[in-house]
């Protein structure tokens, strides 16, 4: 995803838990960061910080971590797979401290770069509908 975005002009910030992961990915573009703190420094304000992991246990923890830092009027995405029940709860709890929550839901993602893709936005909760994007016009994962 930081590789398409940063062709596209857009500077991007990266941060993983894998060292290696980051310094190959910053030699791409993107800035790096080593580690969540300094990845939300990095951000300007109203910082938006997507998520892009498993569902379950990785994604509840990062989001959590995250929302620790972060200030009302900023936003976490969920672009992984994530449960919608999980992602509904995330946003009510999310929004009781002014921080937005949107749950992009994509799927087929590592064949992003060649196919299209579903995203299922969810804003606070609410489910907006789903709609087909092209690759040329969003990301792809870097696996």
């Amino acid at each position: 995803m930081a590789r398409r975005l940063s062709k596209g002009g857009h500077q991007c910030i990266v941060f993983d838990r894998n060292r290696e992961t980051i310094d190959a990915l910053a030699k791409e573009g993107p800035l790096p960061a080593y580690s969540l703190k300094e990845l939300i420094e990095k951000l300007s304000a109203p910082r938006a910080v997507w998520v892009m992991l498993p569902s379950g246990g990785p994604t509840e923890e990062t989001v959590t971590a995250v929302s620790k830092l972060m200030e009302p009027g900023d936003a976490i995405i969920d672009g992984g797979n994530s449960y919608y029940v999980d992602d509904i709860r995330r946003a009510k709890e999310l929004a009781s401290k002014g921080i937005h929550y949107v749950d992009v839901g994509t799927h087929r993602v590592h064949h992003a770069a060649r196919a299209q893709f579903r995203r299922r936005p969810t804003i606070h909760g609410k489910r907006s509908g789903s709609c087909e994007t092209q690759a040329t016009s969003a990301s792809a994962t870097s696996q």
